[in-house]
């Protein structure tokens, strides 16, 4: 007291340090004892910012975090600064590594910030899978990959939202790693993907995700094969213009490889339709490389009546392979009178 009143300045108390002061210097085991003793000093404000936002941009460890959020202040935990940071985001986008007991401390408190973006919309999923990279890189708990179930199993939605960038969590994954030609790297790579699959429980969600991944240029071969080994249903999944993965594939023109992988999964993906009426083999570029797979696992698709005549003489130009061409005139032996205005 001075004067018969508390003293709440920061530099009116020589010896005691304030709240903030302490979350700044970052001791912790003082935080601790100055939220017990003088708890009036979690609603003190520092540019705007309380001292939940001010230890979330400090690493605090988990024990911390449980203290400023408890002693019903827990309501900080959904307050957002000018930039639409919410404390929860603001310990992802400046801790230097990972510690899931942190998050399990927020969905604990206020479960509810877990579903709110920023002004960008990038949600909390987004600001995993932007660091998480950084954070591999140092040696991280096994268990820290529960992070994705964890996040999804309070909101399913975080795995498709879209930033205003048009992003959604896993394209940050993925731009994190795809520059890396390091084997380790790509391991980690791997191990998340993974995870964030596995989250991915319903069908709409998983379908999804194996969209994205036929979407990148240097689509990562095994985790896709991985994945649809881990869950055989999903291949058949389509977004929401009725496209399957194989639709997909063919539209980023993917390579032969990653074609031949889906068609051995599942060959009947050849035939089937998407909202517009299309077949993958009619979203393929003439010339592209895309043909010779797609007849080579269904012939009959040269005949189906919704592929204009005009394609005709560059699908079977395309077909340099003697066995592909052979497979062609053995399942439809009307292919030797076939002429491009369709008269024999």
């Amino acid at each position: 007291l001075e004067n018969g009143q508390f003293i709440t300045s920061m530099s009116s108390c020589k010896y005691d340090l304030s709240l903030l002061e302490l979350i700044w210097r970052q001791r912790w085991a003082s935080v601790e004892r100055r939220v017990r003793s003088y708890p009036y000093e979690l609603d003190l404000e520092h540019e705007g910012l309380s001292p939940l936002h001010w230890a979330c941009c400090n690493d605090p460890p988990e024990n911390v975090l449980r203290v400023l959020l408890s002693k019903d202040f827990r309501r900080r935990a959904l307050e957002a600064d000018s930039k639409g940071m919410t404390p929860l985001l603001l310990l992802l986008s400046c801790s230097s590594t990972f510690h899931l007991g942190c998050i399990q401390a927020f969905i604990h408190y206020a479960p509810e910030c877990i579903s709110m973006p920023d002004r960008a919309g990038r949600t909390v999923l987004h600001y995993v899978c932007i660091s998480w990279k950084q954070w591999s890189e140092q040696q991280m708990d096994p268990k820290d990959l529960q992070i994705f179930s964890v996040l999804l199993r309070i909101d399913k939605t975080l795995a498709v939202r879209v930033s205003k960038k048009g992003e959604k969590a896993f394209d940050n994954l993925w731009l994190s790693y795809s520059s890396s030609e390091e084997q380790s790297t790509k391991h980690d790579f791997w191990k998340a993907s993974v995870r964030f699959l596995d989250a991915c429980c319903p069908e709409k969600l998983c379908g999804s995700f194996l969209h994205q991944l036929v979407s990148y240029i240097d689509c990562p071969t095994e985790v896709l094969d991985l994945a649809i080994r881990r869950n055989p249903q999903f291949v058949r999944a389509t977004d929401c213009s009725g496209n399957t993965v194989l639709h997909r594939a063919v539209l980023r023109q993917q390579n032969s490889s990653i074609l031949s992988m889906l068609l051995r999964h599942d060959s009947t993906l050849t035939g089937r339709f998407n909202l517009e009426g299309k077949l993958a083999i009619q979203l393929a570029p003439f010339w592209s490389a895309s043909l010779d797979i797609l007849l080579q696992y269904h012939p009959q698709t040269i005949l189906i009546t919704k592929i204009s005549d005009s394609y005709y003489p560059y699908i079977f130009a395309k077909v340099k392979r003697q066995e592909t061409f052979f497979r062609l005139l053995q399942s439809n032996p009307i292919l030797c009178s076939y002429s491009r205005n369709n008269k024999t």
